[in-house]
């Protein structure tokens, strides 16, 4: 499970190999992302417990899209009933969680920094407030603690897709451990990073294109995305 360095070429590479493995299966690949938005839509609409749920449950369901990938790559047929094998298979389902548990854990901690940085910010300015600087410095120390918390909560939020990118398709599709997963993606982006920076580049100009018809392009962009997803996985860790 040892990540290999590819040439920076292959963020645009990926691309194209995933647009074929779309075209192997448009309409199932459509019916996916429906099924997703639907799932995530009601989730989302429960406070707080089906947003925790939606966190939860997130690796699983983007492991069964890799899994109709594999499927479609190999030859084989692409259901839409396969986007829930990772909760289906147990085998599968409790390492998939535990991604999920270990985001949203990740999630929980950093908003709590967050919290603590903005209210530290807040208490700073207050304080300033009453020195030389008066009002001005209160606003300065209130904007600095806003800017710290979300400069580190970006930085957790960059941490968790670094982990996460390539541990779904190894637990997945290896049925490798979380923890080790993690690691192993955490190394593959570290040793692929203009690769990757060329793939997110890319994904965020097609992103503003695809938002353009009434946000109806994420439709198409984003399973090509993540077929793109899945030969930079194939890329990076081999066919094994």
């Amino acid at each position: 499970m040892d990540p290999r360095s590819v040439d920076v070429s292959a963020g645009l590479n990926w691309y194209s190999c995933g647009w074929r493995l779309f075209m192997k299966a448009p309409a199932m690949w459509l019916v996916m992302m429906i099924i997703m938005l639907v799932i995530a839509i009601v989730l989302v609409i429960i406070p707080l417990v089906g947003q925790l749920a939606l966190m939860l449950i997130a690796p699983a369901l983007g492991g069964g899209f890799y899994f109709a990938v594999d499927s479609a790559d190999r030859g084989g047929p692409v259901e839409p009933t396969m986007l829930f094998e990772g909760l289906r298979d147990p085998a599968r389902r409790n390492p998939l969680l535990t991604l999920g548990a270990l985001t949203l854990a990740v999630g929980i901690v950093g908003l709590l920094v967050m919290m603590v940085t903005m209210a530290g910010g807040a208490m700073g300015g207050m304080m300033m407030e009453d020195g030389p600087m008066g009002e001005a410095g209160m606003r300065g120390g209130i904007g600095a603690g806003w800017l710290l918390g979300l400069l580190l909560m970006l930085a957790l939020e960059l941490a968790v897709i670094m982990g996460m990118f390539y541990a779904i398709p190894l637990v997945m599709l290896r049925r490798a451990a979380p923890v080790a997963a993690v690691k192993a993606s955490f190394s593959a982006c570290f040793k692929n990073l203009l690769p990757l920076l060329v793939f997110g580049v890319v994904y965020a100009v097609l992103a503003i294109i695809a938002v353009i018809p009434l946000g109806l392009g994420l439709l198409l962009l984003i399973p090509v995305s993540l077929c793109a997803g899945y030969c930079s996985y194939k890329d990076i860790f081999g066919d094994q």
